[in-house]
C-alpha cells in the first residue's frame, strides 16, 4: 500500500500536542515518519542536529545541517531528510501554531503567529553564526533535555514557555511582511507540492514531462 504524503501525527498526550522525535538512518523513537521519508503535517517543525551531518529537502531545495545546527520548517510544507551520516541522529520538535496563539482569536495569534505561519516563508535555517542563533540553538538543547528527562510536573509548562520564548526570538529577528502570501505565491507552493507528490508516488513508472503537466492543479 502506497504510503500518504499527509502525516497526521500521533501524540503521546492528547491535551498536550507536543512531540519530540529521535531520528537516526535506522528507526525512529516515538515511531513516526523518519529518514529518507518524504511527508508533511499541519504542525510547526523545528529541526536540531544532534549528532553528525545531514541534508533536508524542504520544497524541493537541499539543507546541508551540521551538528548543532537548525531548521524551522513552516506548516503545511513537504520536506524529507535525505542524507546523514552513518551514526548521525537528529531530533524534530513538532507542535501546532496554537500553541504559540495561548488562545484563538487572540492578539499574539493576530500579531505574532499567523502573519508568519501564513506567509510565503518555507524554512529558516539556524546556524548559530549570530549571536540570536545561538540562542535559539542553545533553547532547542534545552527543550531536548526537557523531554529526554522523566516527565516532572510541570514539565508541560516548561516546554511551553521555553517553545514560545524561542518563538519570539525568531520572528524579532527576521524580516517578514506582516501581510499574508500573495495568492499567487500559495498556488505556486500548493502545485510544486503536487508535483512533488506525483513524483514520489511514480518514480518507478516511466514518468514524462506530458505527464507531470497534466496533473490537476
Amino acid at each position: 500500500m502506497e504510503k500518504q504524503l499527509h502525516e497526521t501525527i500521533l501524540y503521546p498526550d492528547v491535551s498536550f500536542p507536543y512531540i519530540m522525535y529521535t531520528h537516526t538512518i535506522h528507526r525512529s523513537i516515538p515511531e513516526g515518519r523518519g529518514f529518507n521519508d518524504l511527508h508533511w503535517h499541519e504542525e510547526l517543525q523545528i529541526t536540531l542536529v544532534t549528532k553528525g551531518k545531514l541534508v533536508i529537502q524542504v520544497n524541493g531545495i537541499n539543507h546541508e545541517l551540521e551538528t548543532g545546527q537548525a531548521i524551522l520548517i513552516n506548516k503545511g510544507i513537504l520536506h524529507v531528510t535525505t542524507n546523514l551520516t552513518h551514526n548521525g541522529q537528529y531530533v524534530s520538535f513538532n507542535f501546532p501554531a496554537k500553541l504559540l496563539a495561548f488562545y484563538a482569536d487572540s492578539a499574539m495569534e493576530k500579531n505574532y503567529v499567523l502573519p508568519y505561519t501564513n506567509s510565503s516563508s518555507v524554512s529558516l535555517v539556524i546556524k548559530g553564526k549570530v549571536a540570536w542563533e545561538s540562542q535559539v540553538l542553545e533553547m532547542l538543547w534545552d527543550m531536548k533535555k526537557n523531554f529526554d528527562m522523566k516527565k516532572n510536573w510541570g514539565w508541560e509548562y516548561e516546554v511551553s514557555i521555553k517553545t514560545v520564548q524561542l518563538w519570539f526570538t525568531l520572528i524579532s529577528n527576521i524580516s517578514l511582511s506582516s501581510e499574508e502570501a500573495p495568492k499567487y505565491l500559495k498556488l505556486q507552493r500548493e502545485r510544486l507540492q503536487l508535483m512533488l507528490s506525483f513524483i514520489h508516488q511514480n518514480y518507478s513508472n516511466n514518468l514524462t514531462l506530458k505527464r507531470l503537466l497534466m496533473q490537476p492543479t
